[in-house]
C-alpha cells in the first residue's frame, strides 16, 4: 500500500505538469541540495551558559558562518539576516550558541510553550536516531522563552522530492505533535547585545541533555564518533515602514519555507569529535 501511494503522487504531479518542490505547495525549485554536516569539536572547556559575549570556550567551537533563506518562491527575493551558529559536546550536553545581528527584536510571548515562531526566534531540530520517525523541536526568543515540543510518527514515513513527509494526510493521521513534553535537563540562556546605547544583535544559548535527546536510542551519554541528525532556524521579524512585520525564514539545511516540522529528512549531520590528546611535554 505505501508504494502504491508513492507511485501514485508521482503519476499524479506528472499529470499535472508539475515539478517535485510544487508537491510541497512553497517553491519552483526542488530541495535536492545536498545535506551539510558539522564536525562538532568536544568541550575542553565547558561554556558558562550565560550568553556573555566573551566567553572563551565558544572560540573552539565548530561553527555555521551564516544561515540562508528557506526555499520557497515566497521568500526567494528577501534578504537573510547575519546569523552565526557555534556547536560543542560532552559527554553530558550537546551546546549550541546563536549570535543574531539584530538592531531591534519582537518576542510577543514570554511564557513556556507559547507560539513564539509569531515572533523573532531560533530554532533547533534534532533527530539523534535518524530514521525520521521522531523529532525534537526547540524554540528560544530573545527574551529566553522557550518552547519545546516532540513529533513522533506513528507508521514509517515516505518522503517526497522536496524533504517533506510525502502525504499531509499521513501528517494529519500518523505524526503526533506534543508540547506537553519538556526537554527535562536543558539550560538555556539570551542577551541582547548593544553598541553606543544602540542594539546590535542578541546571542541564544542551550545545552541540550544526552538522557534526553537519546531516549530512542537507550543512551544517556553521547560519544565520540556518533552522528546526529539537525537542523538550525532562524525567524525574524522586522518591522516596515506601513506597520507590518515582514517574516524572513533561515535555515542551515535547506527546507521548505514553512515546512521545518515535517521536514525531518531534510536535516544536516552533526559528527561529534573526539577529545583532542595534548602533545606530552
Amino acid at each position: 500500500m505505501p508504494l502504491t501511494r508513492r507511485v501514485l503522487r508521482h503519476i499524479i504531479l506528472l499529470l499535472f505538469g508539475l515539478n517535485s518542490a510544487n508537491s510541497g505547495g512553497a517553491a519552483d525549485v526542488a530541495n535536492d541540495a545536498q545535506r551539510p554536516r558539522l564536525d562538532v569539536p568536544y568541550a575542553v572547556v565547558k561554556p558558562m551558559l550565560e550568553a556573555k559575549i566573551d566567553d572563551a570556550a565558544w572560540d573552539k567551537a565548530g561553527v555555521i558562518p551564516s544561515l540562508s533563506l528557506m526555499v520557497g518562491e515566497d521568500v526567494s527575493k528577501k534578504k537573510p539576516f547575519p546569523t552565526e551558529v557555534r556547536v560543542l559536546w560532552d559527554e553530558n550536553f550537546i551546546y549550541i550558541r546563536f549570535f543574531c545581528q539584530d538592531d531591534e527584536v519582537f518576542a510577543p510571548y514570554k511564557e513556556r510553550d507559547a507560539s513564539h515562531y509569531e515572533g523573532d526566534v531560533v530554532e533547533i531540530f534534532l533527530d539523534a536516531k535518524g530514521d525520521q520517525r521522531s523529532q525534537f523541536e526547540i524554540q528560544i526568543n530573545p527574551e529566553n522563552a522557550i518552547l519545546d515540543l516532540v513529533m513522533t510518527a506513528t507508521a514509517e514515513p515516505m518522503i517526497d522530492p522536496t524533504k517533506l513527509w510525502f502525504d499531509w494526510n499521513f501528517t494529519g493521521r500518523e505524526v503526533w505533535y506534543s508540547r506537553d513534553w519538556n526537554c527535562a535537563g536543558m539550560k538555556t540562556a539570551t542577551a541582547k547585545i548593544g553598541k553606543n546605547g544602540k542594539m546590535t544583535s542578541w546571542i541564544a544559548e542551550a545545552a541540550l541533555p544526552a538522557k534526553a535527546i537519546l531516549r530512542r536510542l537507550g543512551k544517556e551519554k553521547y560519544e565520540a564518533g556518533q552522528e546526529i541528525r539537525a537542523n538550525f532556524l532562524r525567524y525574524e521579524r522586522p518591522l516596515l515602514p506601513d506597520g507590518k512585520r515582514e517574516f524572513i525564514p533561515m535555515n542551515w539545511s535547506p527546507v521548505m519555507s514553512g515546512c521545518p516540522h515535517v521536514s525531518p529528512a531534510a536535516m544536516g549531520y552533526l559528527k561529534l569529535l573526539p577529545v583532542e590528546e595534548k602533545t606530552p611535554p
